[in-house]
């Protein structure tokens, strides 16, 4: 391999050291013969090191160029790490303290100052030239860090170590977030307050481009966010359902040459649109995977993992926001663990969260509680005037198949739909109550489900006298629009949780009915676990009983909900403070 020279574009031309300027585990020689060359034993310029060299470009029989086989080369340790000056004549190098035989295949210098993806993630920068380095980023691969400018620089370009700060200088924070579903209500709530998060932690000038499951639906309702549809559906639309998991093996075959001069060649077996998603993708600051409860065993977890993995191919860092997960199974579920473990960070709302992801291997320091990112929609402690008149009670229910114990899915529904029934009973004849089914899935018909469905089944089982002081609101409403909704309720039942969320930061007792995991575990860091109603065995009697003892303490409860919800507010916004903090010096 021929000597390396000094090129104006990283070190101005002049071969010097300048070690002050450099992250500890790199240093730059002057030219020169390097001092491993010089004449004595092995062993008298300090401890040896082994370095893995790619081989030159070759042609193979078939006349197919290839790279040799990776070679080990010793190397004597540098004078700069050993906390000695350089000597005159020394030949310009980039070493790394560990070699990069040490855990790290190629790119050590893109890698060690944050440029690229960290060791495990392949892939790498190729080669170990500067040519390579700015090749890349006039290709627009997984650009340079976006706050690279606002840092200080040593006079070989090389970033100096300093405190996190933001992404961009002089410019706005793009962030794709993944895996949304805005014509859920209660998802929507997540998308706006993660908006409000992270605005408030890098800055208004933030741009999200989002990546939707139904984007054409949502447009409209949201035309604040740039809507997209996630890469899954881009495969699926192009080649269709028989053909979508060759499609995704396409794919990360294209992307196996992103990072080398063929990737534009490669890039054009794949469409238009999804040449542009991977773009976009590629020039982002952060990835984000929205908030919900996705990565459950009982929903398909393959679809939304695309994204994810597209992103660490390219560059970009991903993390996933305030979730809830798992359980993981022991055996099986590979692919997912791989892609939670190489997440940034991972935001989950409850405990056994946290312990479903160490259990599935991803590190604790990655794993941060914060509250639902919902709670940061609206300001906290308002409590709704007291009114005359008669009661008004919203519900929300929804269909739910995955009964604890194995039984039938719809015996279970019959039997909670007979509960609810009492329950309407009982408001109306003894409470004088007036009742409105609304809920966060309805009114979009392009969504799997519409909990008015579950309403109208309910309501045809009244008398007439209960039916007449009972409505159906069929409409989609927007979180904002719901949150205003339930603020002139009495009180709030809710199977769905951000239902029982809107209500909440709405100032209105709740009596929430869990479906999952997700419902009493935050009504139990609320402080109100005793108001949980299991969907698995609940009765008609139960939900009676309770809603008559939130009645009787409704005024009492106002007061603890403002308090409960300034706290949770401010875990939410905890949420961007992590981010910030953990990855503003490293995006």
């Amino acid at each position: 391999m021929g000597r390396r020279r000094s090129h104006p574009g990283v070190d101005g031309g002049v071969p010097r050291v300048h070690a002050g300027h450099l992250y500890p585990e790199l240093a730059v020689h002057e030219s020169g013969p390097h001092p491993g060359n010089a004449p004595g034993k092995r062993g008298q310029c300090g401890p040896v090191a082994v370095r893995v060299r790619r081989g030159p470009a070759i042609r193979s029989r078939r006349g197919c160029r290839r790279l040799r086989p990776q070679r080990r080369v010793i190397a004597r340790a540098d004078p700069v790490l050993a906390g000695r000056p350089a000597r005159a004549g020394q030949r310009a190098r980039f070493r790394s303290r560990h070699g990069a035989a040490g855990g790290r295949r190629r790119g050590i210098r893109r890698r060690d100052l944050g440029h690229g993806p960290p060791a495990g993630y392949g892939g790498g920068f190729p080669g170990h030239d500067a040519r390579h380095f700015r090749r890349r980023r006039r290709h627009g691969g997984a650009g340079p860090l976006r706050h690279a400018a606002a840092r200080p620089t040593g006079a070989c370009g090389i970033v100096a170590d300093s405190a996190p700060v933001p992404f961009r200088e002089g410019g706005g924070v793009k962030i794709v977030v993944t895996n949304t579903a805005l014509a859920n209500t209660g998802d929507a709530a997540i998308m706006l307050g993660t908006a409000m998060i992270l605005r408030r932690a890098f800055g208004n000038d933030v741009s999200f481009s989002l990546r939707d499951q139904q984007p054409d639906e949502v447009r409209e309702r949201y035309p604040e966010f740039d809507i997209g549809p996630v890469l899954f559906d881009r495969l699926l639309d192009w080649l269709g359902p028989r053909l979508t998991k060759i499609g995704v093996g396409l794919l990360f075959s294209v992307l196996a040459f992103w990072h080398t001069p063929l990737r534009r060649a490669a890039l054009l077996l794949l469409p238009r649109a999804i040449r542009r998603d991977l773009d976009t993708l590629a020039a982002a600051d952060l990835l984000v995977s929205a908030g919900g409860t996705y990565f459950v065993p009982h929903y398909r977890t393959s679809p939304k993992l695309v994204d994810l993995m597209a992103a660490a191919v390219v560059g970009t860092p991903y993390i996933l926001f305030t979730q809830s997960l798992g359980p993981f199974p022991r055996k099986g579920g590979w692919l997912l663990k791989a892609v939670l473990r190489r997440a940034r960070m991972i935001i989950v709302r409850d405990r056994p969260s946290r312990v479903y992801l160490m259990a599935a291997g991803v590190k604790p320091e990655r794993i941060f509680e914060c509250a639902d990112a919902a709670f940061a929609l609206m300001p906290s402690g308002r409590v709704p005037p007291r009114r005359s008149g008669p009661f008004h009670v919203a519900i929300s229910v929804r269909h739910w198949p995955h009964f604890d114990g194995g039984g039938d899915g719809e015996a279970e529904m019959a039997r909670y739909r007979r509960a609810i029934a009492e329950l309407v009973r009982h408001l109306v004849e003894n409470r004088r109550a007036r009742v409105t089914f609304i809920s966060t899935c309805q009114g979009v018909d392009a969504y799997w489900t519409d909990d008015s469905r579950v309403a109208e089944a309910i309501v045809g089982t009244l008398p007439e006298a209960v039916r007449r002081r009972t409505t159906i609101d069929p409409a989609f409403h927007r979180p904002e629009d719901l949150t205003t909704v339930f603020g002139n309720c009495d009180m709030v039942v809710a199977t769905r949780m951000h239902a029982a969320i809107l209500a909440l930061v709405a100032g209105v007792p709740v009596l929430p009915i869990a479906y999952e995991f997700k419902t009493r575990e935050l009504f139990t860091r609320l402080g109100f676990g005793d108001l949980v109603t299991d969907m698995d065995g609940a009765s008609g009697a139960e939900l009676c009983r309770k809603t008559d003892g939130i009645f009787a303490h409704r005024n009492q409860l106002r007061e603890e909900i403002g308090e409960c919800v300034t706290v949770m507010r401010w875990s939410a916004f905890a949420a961007g403070r992590h981010v910030s903090g953990n990855l503003g010096h490293a995006l």
